[in-house]
């Protein structure tokens, strides 16, 4: 779409993307109702993604950190997140997490880098919501980087997501990308 306006995706996270061989320019940015089954009902709500992936793989969610960068209270880290039976990859993610929005406990559980970020709020009754800004496709030749185990496919689809607080303050900016499927 032409005049779909392009969220402007944070330069961090930007270079997460770049380090597995994915640029802003392969990123086809599209309306959530273009998006196929099943990824529109994984991507296009405003709940959080470790429990749309645990329900649609029928697995609880494992977390495995591949890089990180921790700079003036702002935690990122790049991520795939996997069927914890089937070691399956189930989404790649690269997010931004504004760590002084979160009690001490909960920011030194999230930095452990043990469970997704949706996982210990969940855990913990911490309240947010996800509002998406923007949802897309890529090639699924662009993310064999991401997913190398992954069947392969056509087309990946993904989303720029913002999880908020109860007070709408941003917690976290996240690009969540799902393994490649035919179309």
């Amino acid at each position: 779409m032409e005049d779909l306006e392009r969220p402007n995706v944070l330069p961090e996270l930007e270079a997460f993307l770049e380090g597995v061989g994915l640029s802003r320019e392969q990123l086809d940015w599209c309306e959530g109702k273009e998006l196929p089954e099943p990824a529109h009902g994984l991507l296009v709500h405003n709940r959080d993604m470790t429990s749309a992936l645990q329900r649609h793989h029928g697995e609880a969610i494992t977390l495995e950190v591949r890089r990180t960068l921790n700079r003036d209270g702002r935690y990122f880290r790049e991520v795939v997140l996997r069927g914890e039976e089937s070691g399956a990859p189930v989404e790649y993610g690269a997010i931004e997490i504004m760590l002084d929005r979160f009690p001490e406990g909960l920011s030194k559980e999230i930095v452990r880098g043990r469970m997704p970020l949706g996982g210990i709020l969940n855990r913990h009754g911490y309240p947010y919501r996800s509002a998406p800004l923007g949802y897309f496709r890529v090639p699924g030749g662009s993310v064999r980087a991401i997913f190398p185990d992954a069947p392969g496919g056509e087309m990946s689809f993904g989303r720029y997501n913002q999880l908020l607080s109860a007070e709408d303050e941003v917690l976290a900016m996240i690009i969540e990308i799902l393994p490649p499927r035919k179309i």
